[in-house]
Parts: C-alpha cells; structure tokens; sequence
C-alpha cells in the first residue's frame, strides 16, 4: 500500500515491492499472482479496516456527533501510524472495471456510515441540519488526505494531530 500510494500503480515495480516486503520475487508469485491482485487486496484491507472501525462506533452507546468524530480520528490513527497508511484511491483506475465497480461499492457502503452517523447525530441534537450526503463525503475526503498531514505538521502525538485536524470539520457540525 505505502509504495503503491507514494509511486501510483505503474511507477512501483513487482522487484520494488518483493525487495520492500523482503522476500524473493518467487515467494511474492506464491502468494499474489500479480501486481493488480495486489492492488485490489491493498484495496480490500483498507476497506475491511473502515468498515470494522465503523462496526465498532455503531456499537458504542455514544451521541451521533461523538461516533461520527470516534471514527474519523480511529481511521486517521491507521494512516499515519505503522498500522497503515490506507489505500490512496489515484491508483484505482489500474483495476478492472469489475474490479473497481466493487471496490467503489464498498466504498460508498463505508462512506454512508459516516452519514448514518450524522443522521444519528441529527435525531440526537448533537449535530445541527445539513446536508449529510455532503457531509459524509467531504470526511471520507480528510481522512483520505490525512495520511500527508506530516508533510505540514509536525505529529508528536496522533492523538492530538488527530483531534487538531478534524476541530474544524467537527465543529462545523455543532448546532447553532
């Protein structure tokens, strides 16, 4: 994922990759049949990532507003820690369109909890009216772009980086 999402889909080569992962371009073939596959695996763990961060929000018993900002901070801690970062979406367009069809469905599933959230928050008066599909949007957007934040930040703590990034977006929510 962090070669893809640094050199795009036809800059990183199969010896790049097998060399970064330390293991012989033989060993990568066992496992992946080729650099697409792996693409679409990058995609896919990035995903299963989000929509379990999102399954775990659901659950909590917290406001709308406080699940919604739970789970943008917990996906932002995935980019910016060895844990990450998640899958940059400038490399889909390597997939096939079956491929890629699938993976934007996920995608638009995972980005409409963001908007089940709001929802949440709206009926709960933790979030003032807007328009969610708007708004779930533009956090699926920060949080796609939070994996560049140390290249205008200094990150101490991701915690407060996190909490620092989103106080505007989050605030913006608050009923007025």
């Amino acid at each position: 994922t962090w070669l893809f999402n640094r050199k795009g889909f036809d800059g990183t080569s199969l010896d790049e990759i097998a060399e970064h992962l330390h293991v012989s371009k033989g060993a990568f073939y066992y496992h992946i049949r080729n650099k697409e596959d792996l693409l679409f695996n990058c995609y896919s763990r990035s995903i299963d990532i989000v929509e379990n961060i999102h399954r775990q929000a659901a659950l909590a018993h917290n406001s709308g507003l406080e699940k919604f900002e739970q789970t943008g901070r917990r996906i932002f801690y995935f980019q910016n820690t060895s844990e990450g970062p998640l899958i940059r979406y400038s490399t889909i367009t390597a997939l096939p369109m079956e491929r890629r069809r699938e993976i934007l469905k996920r995608t638009d599933a995972a980005n409409a909890c963001f908007g089940e959230f709001i929802n949440e928050g709206i009926k709960d008066g933790s979030v003032r009216k807007l328009n969610t599909f708007v708004a779930q949007n533009l956090l699926a957007g920060a949080v796609n772009a939070s994996m560049d934040i140390r290249l205008w930040r200094k990150v101490d703590d991701i915690d407060t980086a996190a909490i620092d990034y989103f106080d505007i977006f989050f605030n913006g929510l608050l009923p007025r």
